[in-house]
């Protein structure tokens, strides 16, 4: 079990190495700006640019918590893999299923999924306009999922990395050399 604010620690442990502080700004921008572009364009079901005006503040604040966590993520996963641990991945992985929740409204995802089930039931054909309105109309939810998946990552993570950093300042114990 992890002590409070150990995984803190790691991630200010981690980050006082230039590299791995440069990777995780950098990544930090970069995977903020392609959210700030992808999450409007989604419903689009394109990537267009234009798209950016349409921004939300939801949005754009889950744009930057997702691209910050992202990076985060990323940076100390290469940081265990130079410790020479594995990576952890199906958590980033469901993360960036969830935050693409978007696609499911006003693209033909939803209505060619439920055409492969049903067939060309009426039930179905009436279904998939209610089913892409839930995801348009609750589309936070999702992201507000991709958040909690993040964080379990990171903590799972530093949990891993928590193991070769020195404890004795997190106790409070400086070493008498």
């Amino acid at each position: 079990m992890m002590r409070p604010f150990l995984s803190a620690y790691v991630i200010f442990y981690v980050l006082r190495v230039r590299r791995y502080a440069t990777l995780f700004a950098v990544l930090s921008v970069g995977l903020t700006t392609l959210y700030v572009f992808l999450l409007p364009t989604l419903p689009f079901g394109a990537f267009v640019l234009q798209a950016v005006r349409f921004l939300t503040p939801i949005q754009g604040a889950f744009a930057l918590v997702f691209g910050v966590l992202l990076a985060l993520l990323i940076t100390l996963n290469v940081y265990l893999h130079s410790l020479g641990g594995g990576s952890l991945g199906a958590a980033p992985a469901g993360s960036i299923l969830a935050s693409l929740v978007n696609a499911l409204c006003c693209t033909p995802i939803v209505p060619t999924v439920l055409g492969l089930i049903g067939g060309f039931s009426p039930f179905v054909y009436g279904l998939s306009p209610r089913v892409e309105y839930f995801f348009e109309e609750y589309y936070w939810l999702f992201y507000i999922l991709s958040v909690a998946i993040l964080l379990y990552a990171v903590v799972r993570v530093t949990g891993s990395v928590a193991c070769c950093v020195p404890t004795a300042q997190v106790r409070g114990e400086r070493d008498a050399n």
